[in-house]
Parts: structure tokens; sequence; C-alpha cells
């Protein structure tokens, strides 16, 4: 639009408000007459972004910057028979997540069978085979616990989003990496539990067909390479890379990440 056209259709409005201002409203008290000015100092820290930023984990809730907090939980500590109930889920989270409203942090919550390579390093329930990902039993609670977690956790206050985990080394879906089987049953389970909370999951290739956020080590420079991040997120197309689902990461591979980025760069 012309500049002088829109300077015209201002004018009017320009006029009422220097009307408004000088018309003459009474006697004027002394508070009015006082003007405050506040002059706030300069504060040199970080300050903390919620829901956003660094994520601290393992039971620190008082990090100075952090307003997230990761909480990877054994699925055995929450469901280790068949039989036990719910409320052994809520008894878990009451007693892991208590200090999160005296600090103010959401968790990010992530559950998984099998921590390392190690043997000795898997949380499986007692009644489930170690390893197995692809019988009908295994199916079947998964399907059950992820619609537990849903009940409990889409509408918690203390939860920001939900890493979907549970396959692989960490939850993070290698060692093994989720079939396409296993992407159609846990996609559509996490669809369907969480209608609030955002979900993520650990890989750009993966689960492309339903809406997730992706989590990752460091947002840096050192998975880009090592699992072609960089590639696949640019795969997704500019409409699903740039949708307003949450990117994870944590902060000690970010600083490890930018140091590793920086002596390559001076080498």
């Amino acid at each position: 639009m012309d500049t002088t056209v829109c300077l015209s259709r201002m004018m009017p409005i320009v006029a009422l408000l220097l009307t408004s201002i000088a018309a003459p409203r009474g006697p004027v008290s002394a508070e009015e007459q006082t003007l405050l000015t506040i002059e706030p100092g300069e504060y040199s820290r970080a300050l903390r972004n919620p829901l956003k930023g660094f994520r601290s984990r393992r039971g620190v809730f008082d990090h100075e910057w952090a307003t997230l907090w990761h909480s990877y939980i054994r699925w055995k500590e929450i469901e280790n028979d068949k039989n036990d109930e719910v409320d052994k889920i809520v008894k878990f989270c009451n007693q892991h997540w208590k200090d999160a409203k005296k600090y103010n942090i959401k968790i990010i919550p992530r559950v998984f069978l099998d921590w390392d390579e190690k043997d000795g390093n898997e949380y499986w329930p007692r009644d489930m085979k170690i390893g197995d990902y692809s019988s009908q039993q295994f199916r079947r609670r998964v399907v059950r616990l992820v619609r537990r977690l849903g009940q409990l956790w889409d509408n918690d206050p203390r939860v920001a989003f939900v890493e979907m985990g549970i396959i692989g080394h960490w939850g993070e879906h290698h060692h093994p990496n989720p079939s396409s089987e296993m992407q159609d049953l846990l996609g559509l389970a996490f669809t369907r539990a969480f209608k609030n909370k955002l979900v993520m999951v650990r890989h750009p290739s993966e689960f492309r067909q339903y809406e997730f956020g992706i989590h990752n080590d460091s947002w840096a420079c050192q998975t880009h390479g090592q699992w072609h991040y960089s590639t696949e997120m640019a795969e997704l197309g500019p409409k699903q890379a740039n949708t307003p689902s949450p990117r994870g990461r944590r902060k000690r591979w970010i600083l490890s990440a930018y140091f590793s980025c920086r002596r390559r760069v001076a080498a």
C-alpha cells in the first residue's frame, strides 16, 4: 500500500487521540501529578525459559536454568506383571516427581526396557521374555501400557511432553530399530492415548505419517552427521519440519558437541 494513502487514513485516528489527550479533565490530584520512573537493573545471568532450553535429569530439580526434567522409567518399575494395576504407575510418578511443583519443573518421561548392551541392564516385566519385541504378548502389553500412560499423563500438569521410548537401548529406537509394523502399532497407540501432550520419537526417518516431534542428544553437530539428522529433517519438507512439535535436547551433549565442533574448525 502507498505510504501517502496509509498516512491519510491514519490522520483521523491521530487527531482523535490528540483531542482526547488535550481535552480538559478537571482538577488533577497530587497522586496523578507524581511521575514514577522504574529502571530495572541489568541482569547478566541466563534466564529460565519455560518448556524450552536446558533439560536436567536424574533427580536434579533445582537446576539454575532448566525448567524441564527428564525422567527415565524402567518398564518393570511401573508394571512387573500382567496383573499390576494403574495405581502402581501413579505411585511411582508421585514418588519420583514429588518435587516438580516445588521447583516449578515440567517432566519429560520416557519408558524403556533395555539400558544398553550389557547383560543385567534389562528391565522387562518378569512375565515377559527379554528382547521379545515381536510376539503377540508384547504387542498386547505395550498397547495396554501406552493406553494407561495416556490416561494418567495426558492431562497431568506435571508433564511437559512424552518421549515414546520403549524400543531399543535407552528407549532410543536402535538395537533394535522399530520395524514398520511396530511403528504402525506404536504410532496409532500413542496418537490415541495422547490428545493433549506432544509425543517425541528418536529419528526423523521413522513414524513419518504421525504428528510427532523429535528428540535428539544434540542439535549442534555430533549426531547430525552420525545419524543423518540434517538430511532426514530436510526430507520431511518445510511443512512437517516447521510444525510446532517439541525438539528435545540434552545440555551435556550440546556443550560437548559445541566444543568438538570448535576443535575441528580450529584444526
